[in-house]
């Protein structure tokens, strides 16, 4: 991710829709499916802190690991200061071993690893037995879009895809649903436009953040807080995000 994108990422995680409703979804997952205590847990690409703050409950430890330093920096900044660079999970492997967490996230991360098996078989390795773990990633390959190319994306997923590469690799899924559902036309309609106006009017990739008037802003919160509630009864069938919880099974 471009060193602007981080700073972008800081100043609008706080308040923009898209954040700020995200983070009620996956604090609702956490609640039903994690367990508060004293394990270790391990946020995989922690960017600018804002998910650290979610996750201390659930843990007597909880370590952030990102490959940039301008992203640690601005966790310290948020007051968190469990946080190390690691350019790739198998060099965490120096420090600890296999089942050492009882909860790992990534949120919006596999999607930036080139070999995202690798990185699976990582998460496996460090899990607890019956540990947790929960990912978020951005879905549908034909919603590409220059906000792709500026996060340095490699792909986009479906829910079954990924829930088949988390399977492949040992984990038993025990919650697979798309979210950011109610938004969907509006977000496709937004991509397909700005992708047609950049055929003629080519750009440098840049964020496809919307700043919008404070009560638009909040009032697309909204829907995305009642997917919150929704998602502890259903799997929504579609939305431009997928989000899976998966077990590491005890052998």
């Amino acid at each position: 991710m471009e060193k602007e994108e981080y700073k972008k990422l800081f100043e609008l995680e706080n308040s923009y829709w898209w954040y700020v409703g995200r983070r009620f979804i996956i604090k609702n997952i956490l609640k039903k499916y994690a367990t508060p205590g004293q394990g270790q847990v391990l946020d995989v690409g922690c960017g600018t802190g804002m998910n650290l703050g979610l996750l201390s409950p659930y843990g007597s430890e909880v370590l952030g690991i990102d490959t940039s330093p301008e992203a640690l920096n601005y966790c310290r900044q948020r007051g968190f200061s469990n946080v190390k660079i690691v350019g790739d999970l198998n060099d965490l492997k120096r420090e600890y071993g296999e089942n050492t967490f009882s909860l790992i996230t990534m949120l919006d991360v596999l999607e930036h690893i080139e070999d995202d098996d690798s990185a699976i078989k990582n998460v496996y390795h460090f899990l607890d037995k019956n540990g947790i773990f929960i990912l978020t990633v951005p879905a549908y390959q034909f919603l590409w879009s220059e906000h792709d190319t500026a996060l340095h994306h490699k792909r986009r997923y479906t829910a079954k895809l990924l829930a088949k590469k988390l399977e492949n690799n040992g984990f038993k899924i025990v919650k697979s649903s798309y979210i950011i559902v109610f938004t969907f036309p509006l977000i496709v309609a937004y991509r397909i436009l700005k992708g047609i106006f950049n055929i003629f009017s080519p750009s440098t990739p840049k964020t496809s953040h919307v700043i919008l008037p404070n009560f638009i802003n909040n009032l697309l919160i909204l829907p995305l807080k009642l997917e919150g509630k929704l998602i502890d009864f259903l799997d929504f069938p579609f939305g431009t995000s997928v989000i899976i919880v998966a077990k590491k099974p005890i052998s």
